[in-house]
């Protein structure tokens, strides 16, 4: 609980009710020298103790966050990458023939976190299970039940791809002729090239900065939390009741 304080005692997601009752705890020294008298608040440091150890801190994380992976379902498959990529190029090029367009049309991820289901669903029901085998690994096109990592996989393709690029408005300045009129700028290889680059440095700086920004469990991005109960609605079969500490959802008599 002393760690615990230590890292979120000024967390703005972290309930303040729950660092109150941390302070409550440590601050008093009968807790200590007579644990029989104070039962209640023990247990309940206890269970803390247990739920910040072995999952999230945060109830909203743990709600639609495994805290156990599977490692037997299938992610890098070649249907996912497929289907993918097919969705990467498709948002790709409708976000950005329509950049320029005032108002812009934009066709965002959850779209094809959407339509990656179904289609997923099919290829799983209709491609054949063919494939070869590469390092002891078997890659098939149809390795079975389309499963919610290799639907994952997808919506990361999507969201990583359906952003125009740092360039875009770059390149139209260079090119027309009442700004720059930089004729080099119409070529392929400059284009592809600039856009590469300036998306690469983003993504070197977003590895560096993995290790504050990521990896730390009070680093909380609500947007991919919305991302994965979605995905995780799709592919949950089970409907079980769950239980809370404040409410039941049971009637008794």
């Amino acid at each position: 609980m002393i760690k615990v304080m230590k890292i979120h005692e000024r967390d703005p997601n972290f309930p303040i009710a729950v660092v109150e009752r941390i302070r409550e705890f440590l601050g008093n020294a009968n807790i200590f020298e007579n644990p029989e008298k104070h039962a209640d608040i023990i247990q309940e440091m206890k269970t803390e103790a247990a739920l910040i150890t072995g999952n999230s801190p945060y109830s909203e994380v743990r709600a639609v966050v495994d805290n156990t992976d599977d490692p037997s379902i299938p992610s890098s498959t070649i249907r996912a990458w497929v289907i993918g990529l097919s969705f990467v190029t498709i948002l790709a090029f409708i976000n950005q023939m329509f950049s320029i367009r005032q108002p812009n049309i934009t066709v965002m991820a959850n779209v094809a976190q959407l339509l990656s289901y179904p289609v997923g669903r099919a290829a799983a029901a209709w491609l054949p299970d063919v494939g070869f085998t590469l390092f002891g690994v078997r890659h098939s096109l149809n390795p079975g039940k389309f499963s919610k990592k290799e639907h994952m996989l997808i919506t990361i393709m999507a969201n990583v791809g359906w952003h125009t690029p740092y360039t875009d408005y770059i390149i139209w300045t260079q090119v027309l002729p009442q700004f720059f009129n930089q004729p080099y700028a119409r070529g392929f290889a400059y284009q592809i090239l600039i856009s590469l680059g300036t998306n690469f440095i983003g993504y070197g700086i977003a590895g560096l900065c993995r290790r504050f920004l990521v990896y730390p469990s009070f680093c909380v991005w609500p947007a991919s939390l919305v991302t994965i109960a979605l995905n995780a609605a799709f592919h949950t079969e089970k409907n079980e009741r769950k239980s809370h500490t404040l409410w039941s959802c049971d009637n008794h008599d």
